[in-house]
């Protein structure tokens, strides 16, 4: 978890590499088949295009056998299906927008009956890194997600996390957060149908 450690490091020091080029960057197309592997400090996990539904993707992932999640196209978990049918949904953060535009921000506010307010996240993105995934180093757009709380006059500054878009993973590649209880994750693998789950990374 080094790499994770020195990129929290940057982050708080504010250090990125420089910005390339400011192209737009379209949703990824996904196929039935197509797969990544992620790692935290806590535990190791799959998840698997099996099937579309519209426009959504159904996916599985190796930590939960009886379920199937629903990915819509800007990579957001929207609900998840039991075997039975039984449906949860889920408040995700858009931590992307398609089509993605490296130099314009975006917000999202989220109201938890818990909090008594609302939360506005704002994502900035701030530029171009190389982040190692396994033995594979790929060019990925950083992006920040700021939280406000808002409890009626009064604002508060809440947790600060990190994530990198990579274009050729076609998936967020790390993610870092100086909150409690969420986990810092990297993505170590990827491939599809006919990948070999060694192809790619450790």
């Amino acid at each position: 978890m080094r790499l994770v450690r020195a990129i929290v490091i940057a982050g708080l020091l504010g250090a990125t590499a420089p910005t390339q080029a400011d192209e737009i960057i379209e949703a990824p197309l996904l196929g039935i088949g197509d797969w990544w592997e992620f790692r935290s400090s806590r535990e190791s996990w799959r998840l698997t295009v099996e099937a579309m539904d519209g426009d959504l993707y159904i996916l599985s992932d190796s930590r939960e056998t009886k379920k199937m999640y629903y990915m819509d196209r800007s990579m957001r978990l929207v609900k998840w299906v039991d075997e039975r049918g039984h449906e949860g949904r889920y408040a995700a953060l858009p931590y992307l927008r398609f089509p993605l535009d490296p130099r314009a921000p975006w917000r999202y506010t989220a109201r938890p009956n818990r909090l008594g307010g609302e939360v506005v996240y704002t994502f900035t993105p701030k530029g171009w890194e190389e982040v190692d995934v396994g033995e594979h180093t790929v060019r990925a757009l950083r992006i920040e997600v700021m939280e406000t709380i808002r409890r009626g006059s009064v604002v508060t500054q809440g947790a600060m996390e990190v994530v990198w878009y990579s274009p050729e993973a076609r998936q967020i590649v790390l993610h870092v957060c100086d909150c409690d209880g969420r986990p810092n994750w990297m993505l170590v693998n990827w491939g599809g149908p006919g990948d070999r789950s060694s192809r790619r990374g450790r």
